[in-house]
């Protein structure tokens, strides 16, 4: 196991084993981490963006083995929307038949983790966890992941460019979003220095524990308001909603607005990237984002607030 700042600060080192090749093509799903584009960005490695499927919102398979065949070799980094927890070892190991070279990244940062992993390298490279801001298990930084035997990976000190990292971002957010970030706590917890990269494991393992215990109820209860008092036929599959409650709407823009209003809160999750550059026709992708809500189910939200939050969803329903 391999400990880092971030989980972004462990991807980041493993990519820059890459970096060199230029034969490498990263393959990622559209609907990917914002923060995640960025990196790949700032490390100037050639990317391609794919649709999601209307499944289970992970990268289309179909569509990722036709760009595997094209490029000369390839790394996939495969994201787990809304932390759904299945792996999909058999597409896994179908793309490695196809192209023994290449790399698979399984980013289980919405995920509930957990160090009891076992990763079988016929079928993936790197295992990714995060405990950062947002996620399932909340430490506020830090994240772990699991190394294939093919590679032999220490956490370097790297020279991490943090103006040229805002630069990148800052452009994105202006361009595409109309707005600029608050840059200054994210970009604190983005950097890759081993500052506290050495944390101990057993104690880094107790602290998970003992976080994912000490809200289990309270989330519980959050999940079973949204549960049941909105519609069925508006809620995401229950594997989908540990991370947070999910919801499919037509008025997701004027519900957003009225929950701000009244000192409330949900998030639109990531827009569609590969939409937003014009690059890449990543239909299912975009489509979800103009329809989906996250709703807060951690310890920030309170079973007051997810009362409110559901009267005013409904208003939007008739």
């Amino acid at each position: 196991m391999i400990t880092g700042s971030r989980g972004l600060s462990i991807l980041y080192n493993f990519l820059e084993k890459f970096k060199a090749d230029a034969n490498y093509t990263i393959l990622l799903p559209s609907n990917i981490c914002h923060d995640v584009f960025f990196l790949i960005q700032y490390l100037k490695m050639p990317y391609i963006f794919i649709d999601i499927n209307i499944r289970d919102y992970c990268i289309n398979q179909e569509m990722t083995i036709k760009h595997l065949k094209k490029c000369k070799k390839s790394i996939l980094i495969f994201n787990h929307s809304y932390g759904i927890p299945t792996v999909p070892y058999a597409f896994f190991l179908e793309i490695r038949n196809i192209s023994p070279t290449v790399v698979i990244i399984d980013d289980r940062c919405l995920c509930t983790p957990t160090m009891e992993t076992n990763i079988d390298d016929n079928c993936i490279d790197l295992i990714l966890y995060s405990t950062g801001y947002g996620k399932q298990v909340d430490l506020a930084g830090w994240g772990f992941g699991f190394v294939g035997d093919s590679f032999c990976m220490n956490m370097l000190q790297v020279t991490f460019k943090k103006h040229k990292y805002l630069e990148l971002k800052n452009s994105f957010y202006k361009n595409f979003l109309n707005y600029l970030p608050d840059n200054d706590s994210e970009l604190d917890c983005i950097h890759v220095s081993n500052n506290i990269d050495d944390i101990e494991p057993n104690y880094y393992e107790r602290l998970i524990a003992l976080e994912v215990e000490k809200w289990r109820i309270h989330k519980s209860t959050i999940i079973d308001i949204y549960k049941s008092t909105l519609p069925i036929e508006i809620q995401l599959i229950s594997e989908m909603n540990n991370w947070r409650f999910n919801i499919i709407v037509n008025k997701k823009d004027a519900i957003l607005t009225e929950l701000f209003r009244n000192n409330l809160f949900a998030s639109n999750h990531y827009a569609s990237i590969g939409t937003m550059q014009h690059k890449h026709d990543c239909r299912v992708a975009d489509q979800l984002h103009q329809s989906i809500i996250n709703l807060f189910i951690d310890k920030y939200y309170t079973q007051e607030k997810a009362e409110k939050t559901v009267s005013i969803i409904r208003k939007y329903l008739t």
